[in-house]
């Protein structure tokens, strides 16, 4: 839990200061970060911290564009255009771009995991829990530096609600993706970098290259979360 002391009378309000350091309590664990390792309610918190989605849901519960610039369909709703915001780079310091989206879609609905089974690459070790979400795409292809196509089988009005996932499909770098290290070291786009995690402890520290130069996230150094 977490608690606020604050101080009333002649002295007035202090001066809100950007720094410091706070640990949050949570209830679930941390198994790790990959495609198939599905973390739980308070634990998925923590590494949202770490990791964006393409669309974000807003208050009102309308999906938008979020990492991703803009999304556009056809007009019977089989065919979606996707297009990366320019200018945003993982933690690993490599772009987000048209490369960075093929791959991680790829990878939420298995496909670089099957490859891996058959000898081909761009493979994964990680099968994922997301093929629910994707299981209407026919085919994904890199359009553009910054684009892919998105063919669905059948009609999907709300696809860019499948694309948030509830909010799971994290826009993971290409090299956390592929690599070895899948489970353990998660490289996002977030306003916090992964510092260390055990089974009940993720701690995470400031984002100082962070897109969002606006944002409130950051007022705060490190986080810790534990179990």
């Amino acid at each position: 839990s977490l608690s606020q002391v604050t101080t009333s009378g002649a002295s007035g309000a202090s001066t809100p200061k950007r720094g410091g350091n706070i640990t949050v309590g949570v209830f679930d664990s941390f198994p790790g970060f990959c495609m198939a390792d599905n973390l739980a309610n308070s634990a998925l918190m923590g590494a949202r911290t770490i990791y964006e989605t393409w669309v974000e849901q807003r208050a009102d519960g309308k999906i938008v564009p979020y990492v991703l610039k803009s999304f556009e369909h056809s007009a019977d709703y089989k065919t979606w255009n996707l297009v990366v915001r320019d200018g945003i780079k993982f933690h690993d310091g490599t772009p987000v771009d048209g490369t960075a989206l093929l791959i991680n879609l790829q990878a939420s609905r298995g496909a670089l995991y099957l490859n891996g089974l058959i000898g081909k690459t761009p493979k994964s070790p990680s099968s994922g829990t997301g093929a629910g979400f994707s299981a209407n795409i026919a085919d994904v292809i890199q359009t553009g530096a910054m684009s892919v196509t998105v063919k669905l089988y059948n009609a999907e009005a709300n696809y860019p609600e499948s694309l948030y996932a509830s909010g799971r499909n994290f826009v993971r770098s290409v090299g956390q993706i592929t690599g070895a290290t899948c489970s353990t070291v998660p490289v996002g786009t977030g306003a916090f970098k992964y510092v260390s995690h055990k089974l009940t402890e993720l701690v995470v520290a400031k984002n100082e290259n962070y897109w969002r130069k606006d944002s409130k996230e950051q007022e705060r150094d490190d986080d810790q979360f534990t179990t």
